[in-house]
């Protein structure tokens, strides 16, 4: 049994993610002797350096030699220079979710906030509206105070992602779910499978579940054993929004429990969807003692995290890019982009996350892209598959160029001179995807500026 106050110093292999550095960094505020390596470092990683902490590309050995306890994520293989050397040294090894269960336990009410889309900006939002207990906040993003905000031992607030069952690691106080789709479809049997890992999920928590009301249907049996507060969009709920209004693609909504009108919200943030990830920002709130008056105040201010609807650019043309890599959530985006820019075109950029997400997720993948006005795709972010996974970038293009105008660049130079060719004033163009296809938008406006 692995006691946390008894470990002196902490080697994070794949520190570079945004979950483990954020771990890295709230575990060396605590005292701790950090290491770590990865194979890409990035900027957010050479910043850490520069702070003094011990990061090697690829592997670190002298890392591992010193430390009392080596942490990996998921899509670190079993076989990485660093697990091996660790095995071979007989040091305490735990998966990233099992370390971040760990920390949990230091705090007396945790909040985990889990879903297929919405996890990072609907922590972020709570991470404000429950200010006043100073939380702790770990995010799967960056948001206005970074992937990390350190507060007092009242409340931790973090993701609780699906992904490869992860977040059964978690017994939090509250948990929030806020929708359920097919994806990470490799980790599971079916979408059954998936469900019945969501139940798990909520017998875990122990005080109460606050949940989309789309999706409380899959949890019936639950229903006399948990407490379930429910939220929904134009259909009456326990907590609900209605009579919503778009302007320029931001929306504002009355805010009802049940019968009760609270008073309007008017989101700064872009999407409809956003107007679930407040409701249900709100309704934990509400649940856990923080007034109206104070949530509004601060959920109208809060203007979302990076990657999510960003604009790099806003000028004749315009440039976004939004982390959406699930077809529900590119349509989402896409719509979004039509309210945003009204009186132009939108144009898709898209990066693939995962040959096996592509396949698996394929019928959705030939539809979700019908409202755009062209689509340009670019090869797949593979993470940590291979093209026998699944279907590329090149695969899915050709399933689509008979029905969309599609294209597709093997070298993404091409693709630049490419949307050059062919920008108009007033496009808006809409790079999508949760691989490296940011650097890509960046380096995109950058030029555009310069024009």
């Amino acid at each position: 049994m692995i006691n946390l106050e008894n470990i002196k110093h902490i080697h994070f292999v794949g520190i570079g993610g945004v979950s483990m550095s954020a771990l890295a960094k709230l575990m060396s505020k605590e005292g701790k002797i950090i290491s770590g390596s990865d194979d890409v470092i990035k900027k957010s990683t050479e910043k850490m350096k520069k702070s003094g902490f011990n990061i090697k590309k690829h592997s670190n050995r002298s890392g591992v030699i010193n430390a009392d306890l080596v942490v990996y994520t998921s899509a670190i293989p079993q076989n990485h220079a660093d697990i091996v050397l660790a095995k071979h040294l007989k040091k305490p090894i735990i998966e990233r979710a099992e370390f971040l269960s760990m920390v949990t336990k230091k705090y007396k009410t945790t909040v985990a906030v889990s879903g297929t889309h919405g996890k990072t900006t609907t922590t972020a939002m709570l991470a404000e509206v429950l200010e006043k207990f100073s939380p702790t906040v770990h995010v799967g993003g960056e948001s206005s105070f970074g992937n990390l905000k350190i507060g007092k031992k009242e409340f931790f607030i973090t993701e609780a992602c699906e992904f490869n069952k992860s977040f059964l690691s978690l017994k939090p106080n509250v948990a929030v779910i806020l929708n359920i789709e097919k994806d990470h479809m490799e980790c599971y049997q079916d979408f059954d499978d998936l469900i019945a890992s969501f139940a798990q999920f909520i017998n875990k928590t122990s005080d109460f579940v606050v949940i989309n009301h789309n999706f409380l249907h899959f949890f019936t049996p639950f229903l006399t054993k948990k407490k379930f507060i429910c939220f929904d969009v134009d259909k009456k709920s326990d907590y609900w929004a209605t009579n919503l209004t778009e302007i320029n693609g931001c929306f504002s909504f009355d805010f009802y429990a049940d019968n009760f009108h609270f008073g309007n919200i008017k989101l700064s943030v872009f999407g409809r969807h956003n107007v679930y990830n407040a409701v249900a920002t709100i309704a934990t709130a509400l649940e856990l003692g923080i007034s109206f008056q104070d949530i509004k105040t601060k959920i109208e201010n809060f203007k979302s995290v990076k990657r999510r609807f960003e604009f790099l650019l806003d000028q004749s043309v315009k440039v976004v890019h939004d982390y959406a890599h699930h077809p529900t959530e590119i349509k989402s985006a896409i719509s979004t982009a039509k309210l945003a820019n009204k009186n132009g075109r939108v144009i898709c950029i898209f990066q693939p996350h995962t040959f096996s997400r592509t396949e698996k997720l394929l019928e959705e993948f030939l539809t979700c892209f019908d409202e755009t006005t062209s689509l340009v795709l670019i090869p797949t972010f593979k993470a940590r598959e291979e093209e026998k996974d699944g279907l590329t970038s090149k695969q899915l293009f050709e399933k689509l160029e008979d029905n969309l105008d599609a294209v597709y660049f093997d070298d993404l130079a091409e693709c630049a001179k490419h949307l050059l060719r062919i920008k108009k004033d007033d496009d808006l163009f809409l790079f999508l995807g949760a691989g490296d296809i940011d650097e890509f938008a960046k380096n995109f406006a950058k030029i555009l500026k310069k024009q």
